[in-house]
């Protein structure tokens, strides 16, 4: 992810660039060496929520609003297109080692033509992630669902760990576990559990 910010002390507008490819070197025929690349490109306007006026029972604390807007897209033809626009709804709050961040996604149609009507029936239009930084390894688990049906969705499992303890926000071991719909807009509604292991280069 690329992002570019601006802001004051009021507030920060965020422009960011997500992209994901998943690698798949053994089919030459169908799609070599990715299986499928998604694109996110998004706007995040964030208000900060000064802090006696962010204060919650059981010690949490209500960091900061936002409200953005996302397109996301394979970029391939039909039949293969995916394609969704939406507009996020998100508080962020913390307590301690704990984040807490949770969105609400409103798919807007801004085209008549939809590659995949159904889409948030399987991947959800909300989503809570949950991360935990206990001292220099960090674990996030990112939950999605339209709260419809329990058996649709995706819960995501993510842990890094620094592989030199001297430098803790370079070099990390990452491990990410993934079950569920939507690790890809291509196979958004076909269930899957995967397991990637790898590098982060960079830890903020």
């Amino acid at each position: 992810m690329e992002k570019l910010h601006v802001g004051t002390k009021e507030w920060d507008l965020w422009a960011a660039y997500t992209q994901r490819s998943l690698w798949q070197l053994w089919d030459s025929g169908d799609s070599s060496p990715f299986r499928s690349t998604d694109y996110q490109p998004e706007m995040i306007y964030v208000v900060p929520v000064p802090e006696k006026f962010g204060r919650l029972p059981l010690g949490w604390n209500l960091l900061m609003l936002q409200l953005g807007f996302a397109h996301q897209s394979n970029g391939q033809s039909d039949p293969l297109s995916r394609s969704w626009n939406r507009i996020t709804l998100g508080a962020g709050f913390e307590h301690g080692d704990f984040s807490l961040m949770i969105r609400d996604n409103q798919r807007v149609h801004i085209q008549s033509k939809d590659d995949n009507p159904d889409l948030t029936d399987y991947i959800g239009r909300s989503e809570i992630n949950v991360a935990w930084s206990p001292g220099v390894s960090t674990m996030n688990l990112t939950w999605r669902s339209n709260f419809k049906s329990f058996s649709r969705g995706s819960l995501q499992l993510d842990w890094t760990y620094p592989v030199f303890a001297d430098q803790p926000t370079g070099l990390r071991w990452y491990a990410q576990l993934f079950h569920g719909f939507g690790e890809t807009l291509l196979d958004y509604n076909h269930r899957q559990t995967s397991l990637g292991l790898g590098l982060t280069l960079f830890h903020f």
